[in-house]
């Protein structure tokens, strides 16, 4: 999964990985508002926000995050193991998958290998080993989908000169 993305795509596709988060952020507030009615409005954004940057292994410096992080390092855990066999999160499993996947396309193109978030991933069960690495127009396609579907906004679209042709290889 060396495939090259094109510099004027990242901007879009990392835009589309951000729709993804806010779905699962979204899913996840569902979840406690459901089943924590007691947690507090800002605990669960905070839980939900931590387990996705936990997810994403993109951690938020802010000293109040960090320490959150520190207190609730098992529940955070337990959740992101969670995601891959919650039937709750089933059907948010294939856009984790593909978000997971640009990302590291994108942080590849810049240089950076995070290959391990998606070794993670596989071992925790969320990453669709199966599943079709999609080209951008798809993967921002399915976003758009997704996105509408939970009234969140959606991802920009790619120019009309851009094609589903495969990137590249160098």
């Amino acid at each position: 999964m060396t495939q090259e993305v094109d510099n004027k795509l990242v901007p879009v596709l990392t835009e589309a990985v951000g729709v993804v988060k806010m779905a699962v952020f979204k899913k996840l507030k569902e979840h406690f508002t459901q089943n924590y009615p007691d947690w507090e409005d800002a605990f669960a954004n905070m839980m939900a926000g931590a387990i996705i940057n936990d997810l994403f292994c993109t951690p938020n410096l802010d000293p109040q995050f960090v320490d959150f992080v520190r207190t609730n390092r098992p529940v955070i855990a337990q959740y992101v193991r969670f995601l891959a066999t919650h039937e709750d999160f089933a059907p948010m499993l294939p856009h984790i998958t593909d978000a997971l996947r640009v990302s590291f396309m994108c942080d590849h193109n810049q240089g950076t290998d995070t290959s391990f978030i998606l070794t993670r991933a596989l071992q925790l069960g969320i990453l669709m080993e199966e599943r079709t690495i999609p080209l951008p127009r798809h993967f921002i396609d399915s976003v758009k989908i997704l996105g509408d579907s939970l009234g969140l906004v959606s991802p920009p679209v790619l120019p009309p000169e851009e094609t589903d042709e495969e990137p590249e290889k160098n």
